[in-house]
């Protein structure tokens, strides 16, 4: 087992950024990626530098990382999924993924307003900074909401609730693991009528206000949950009749990009003598934000986990990361290949058309006979959103929960979401005609309900893969990696035998064929310059 690499050894040199401030010029204020790189650039100088460096290079002697940025660019989803298949089968996966976490880390810097560029980590240990001022609102309900899930156009709460998640799980539309942490979160809380107790439980969250944020779930149950978000909480949830607990928030707002050290504080404030547990859901995409913003919320939370105040942290992977599929999925996928029983005589033609064209082509990719990658990347979203991805959310929470014995750890992959960042004509197409292909996308609030359920299950289950009470020991880090990130509700992408990106090109057309109209706003679109 190598060890982690320190700031001194780094698969990257600091020399790009300490030497950088007179190159700089242009350069807006706040959290960057290195100067003068991109995204796709800087996921290819991480992995190539893992590939090359002498305390990982021997684990990645099969694959081969193209030498120039260039080339990459162009092979990246294919290359990103041979690096995490190699990592995963090798003894070495969780050293491998801090060493990579802390040269990405090490590269990240924090340009201020008068010019001066430093390294994200010594910027944030470096200096000091006041709390924001903050407006605390005590919501007036004292009754408990139960667990529910919004499903189509229903809300359904109690064994109906359950009857759903069951037939998902049956149709290999979510792993085993992440349906026996929703049904041990029902039945441990069935005779409290489903309801949840966090009173008293100190939460923050970062990116409080987006989308896929849990934040209902969390005042559902009662807890003191601090936003942290750019905008302070609307009126809606302010006047939310069925919020219990305490909703804290600075009064100005908070910009993660450009105020890391004063949401630092304002955390330490709020937590006091507690610690707190932390959710990661800021997102926006462009301009490198997604890489930007997840990389400066785990630079938050680490320094706050050395300081010993967090005593959980949890987010949510998209699917179209680079992922293993569960075995019961892989036996699933080789079922519906076998028997195709998984769909109708018009899809065969569909599917036959494109694999002759070259456009279809298998979901996996196996490494060892315990480690088949999942074809799930979509080139369409870019480099720069699956650095993000795979770098600071995947490897960040296998690293975090090596590094921190004492902080409970959640990290599962939600579905397919129809989130605003995805109201594109060739994505609602796609939705549209994933359908008939026997794959599910979801509704927000379907997606923060169950995935937020399987969030409550690894911070209350003593027992959970990532919970720092755990009892029972894994063989290896190997192990306790793979059981961290088993909980997967994929919407069918990874039981299914073919690869996402070709299936979704089909999935579109055929949406454009079921409403036209698609057609005429995808061409109204201008094009970013």
């Amino acid at each position: 087992m190598i060890a982690s690499l320190s700031t001194s050894t780094s698969l990257l040199s600091l020399s790009n950024v300490t030497l950088a401030s007179s190159q700089s010029s242009t350069l807006s204020a706040g959290v960057s990626l290195p100067v003068d790189t991109s995204g796709s650039q800087f996921l290819h100088q991480l992995l190539a530098g893992a590939t090359q460096h002498p305390s990982t290079a021997e684990h990645f002697s099969g694959i081969h990382i193209p030498e120039s940025a260039g080339a990459f660019r162009k092979s990246y989803a294919d290359d990103t999924i041979q690096f995490e298949g190699t990592r995963i089968a090798s003894g070495a996966r969780v050293a491998i993924a801090r060493a990579v976490t802390d040269a990405a880390q090490d590269q990240m810097i924090f340009r201020t307003e008068g010019g001066r560029v430093s390294p994200l980590p010594h910027y944030m240990l470096g200096r000091q900074a006041s709390a924001l001022p903050t407006v605390t609102h005590n919501f007036s309900n004292q009754q408990l909401q139960a667990l529910s899930l919004p499903w189509n156009d229903e809300v359904l709460a109690g064994t109906h609730m359950m009857d759903v998640i069951d037939e998902h799980a049956e149709q290999r539309q979510m792993s085993d693991a992440a349906f026996q942490a929703l049904n041990w979160l029902y039945e441990t809380h069935r005779d409290e009528n489903g309801q949840v107790n966090l009173c008293g439980r100190k939460i923050v969250l970062l990116g409080a206000g987006a989308e896929l944020s849990p934040l209902p779930l969390f005042l559902n149950a009662g807890a003191t949950v601090l936003w942290m978000d750019l905008k302070a909480p609307p009126a809606e949830i302010l006047n939310n009749p069925n919020f219990s607990g305490t909703l804290v928030y600075p009064e100005h707002g908070a910009d993660l990009l450009q105020q890391p050290l004063e949401i630092a504080a304002t955390i330490r404030e709020f937590a006091g003598d507690q610690k707190v547990s932390i959710g990661s859901f800021a997102y926006v995409g462009g301009k490198a934000r997604e890489w930007r913003l997840t990389s400066v919320m785990n630079a938050i939370t680490r320094q706050l986990a050395n300081e010993g105040r967090v005593d959980a942290i949890g987010t949510f992977i998209s699917p179209t990361s680079p992922a293993a599929a569960q075995l019961e999925d892989y036996q699933a996928g080789q079922r519906h290949l076998a028997g195709r029983a998984w769909t109708h005589a018009a899809n065969l033609g569909w599917i036959g058309a494109s694999k002759l064209l070259g456009r279809v082509v298998p979901n996996y990719a196996s490494f060892d006979d315990d480690v088949r990658m999942v074809q799930a990347l979509v080139p369409l979203q870019g480099p720069t959103y699956i650095g993000a991805q795979y770098v600071e959310k995947i490897m960040i929470a296998e690293a975090m929960r090596a590094l921190f014995p004492d902080v409970t750890v959640s990290a599962n992959v939600a579905g397919i979401s129809r989130t605003k960042s995805l109201s594109i004509p060739v994505f609602e197409a796609g939705y549209i005609g994933a359908r008939m292909f026997g794959l599910s996308t979801y509704d927000p609030a379907t997606t923060v309900a169950l995935n937020g359920m399987m969030l409550l299950h690894d911070w209350m289950n003593p027992e959970a893969p990532g919970s720092a009470r755990r009892q029972t020991p894994f063989a290896n880090d190997n192990a306790m990696a793979a059981a961290l990130l088993s909980q997967q509700v994929h919407g069918g992408i990874y039981s299914f035998p073919y690869a996402l990106n070709g299936i979704i090109e089909l999935a579109a057309i055929r949406g454009f064929l079921r409403k036209p109209s698609l057609v005429k706003g995808m061409l109204g679109r201008k094009k970013k310059r």
